[in-house]
């Protein structure tokens, strides 16, 4: 027999699927059932859909499950009315956006089921049909986690936030793109066809999703280097060596690590440094593998100076202008 505490964690864990269960066929009724919204069913939609952002797990695979045995068309109809009503909720609160989210996980879910192996582009008019946009056009999205499987070569992506956002397996073009979206952390592009710089027209992103946007279209051209990325990498290189009051030597093993190891531009970064006399490499053997990088005793003052304040003199000024040259275009 079991303790009563057993019994008791077996009983919390059954009501706890029982609610999920129930919320589940809920919020499905309200998709394909209400005719209008009231804000109460609004406020509990987005309080649910507020815990289950990045993916689509159990609740979601549930919530699906109930929608896919109603008519396609009281789907679409619904779906999209929710997901304008749960970002308009959004929007006037300055919420994190995170319903919406989970939201977009669905609606992408719900078009992989109508369509499991059929070509992409039926797929994305799906997805895209749920969400109230046009094949032409996805606005104001806000998304966390990974989409995937969806051709948006005819898409513009307008004014949408992805935070730690990720595509897999999706097709873009030259001619249609991202256009004023925020990439906020980081960013993941994994076998995905047809990205350049032209695709991210006035977007605004973070230093992890430059650098992954940069490796992505890299094969394709160049992806236009900033002045402030190219200080962060001159400060990134120069920390490695320590603190303004203390520098030590680093063998070439830690040269690679950190964030310049990811960068595009991080090998120039310290052949400027070297080349310009902010860095010296002193050779111990075994080739390279073997080198010692450190602040050169005459830099000491231009390096201190550039990572206490920013301001570029002497070696440091030298490399800086040497990378604009190499990387500005």
């Amino acid at each position: 027999m079991g303790s009563s505490q057993d019994c008791s964690r077996r009983y919390r864990f059954r009501f706890a699927l029982a609610a999920e269960f129930f919320a589940a066929r809920w919020l499905a009724n309200l998709v394909v059932k209400r005719e209008t919204l009231s804000r109460d069913d609004i406020a509990k939609a987005g309080r649910l859909l507020d815990r289950h952002t990045t993916t689509v797990d159990t609740f979601l695979e549930k919530v699906s499950a109930f929608l896919l045995k109603e008519p396609g068309a009281h789907i679409d109809r619904g779906f999209s009315k929710l997901f304008a009503a749960v970002s308009q909720r959004d929007r006037m609160s300055s919420a994190a956006s995170r319903a919406q989210s989970a939201l977009v996980h669905l609606a992408l879910n719900l078009a992989s089921v109508r369509s499991p192996s059929g070509p992409k582009i039926e797929r994305t008019e799906a997805f895209v049909t749920l969400l109230g946009g046009t094949r032409t056009e996805l606005r104001e999205l806000r998304v966390e986690g990974l989409l995937s499987a969806l051709d948006l070569s005819g898409t513009a992506v307008v004014d949408c936030l992805f935070r730690n956002a990720g595509f897999v397996r999706c097709r873009f073009s030259t001619s249609k793109g991202f256009e004023e979206c925020v990439f906020e952390g980081s960013l993941v592009f994994q076998g995905c066809e047809g990205l350049a710089e032209q695709s991210f027209a006035k977007c605004r992103m973070s230093p992890e999703a430059t650098v992954a946007i940069q490796q992505t279209v890299g094969a394709q051209g160049a992806f236009s280097v900033s002045e402030i990325q190219i200080r962060d990498g001159l400060r990134d290189a120069l920390r490695q060596m320590g603190a303004p009051s203390r520098f030590h030597p680093i063998d070439e093993p830690t040269r690679r690590r950190g964030k310049l190891a990811a960068s595009v531009i991080g090998e120039s970064i310290w052949d400027a440094l070297i080349e310009c006399g902010a860095v010296e490499e002193k050779n111990i053997g075994r080739g390279r593998e073997g080198s010692l990088f450190s602040v050169k005793r005459e830099s000491v003052s231009s390096v201190v100076q550039f990572m206490n304040s920013g301001l570029a003199t002497g070696s440091v000024a030298c490399a800086l202008e040497t990378l604009k040259k190499k990387h500005l275009h």
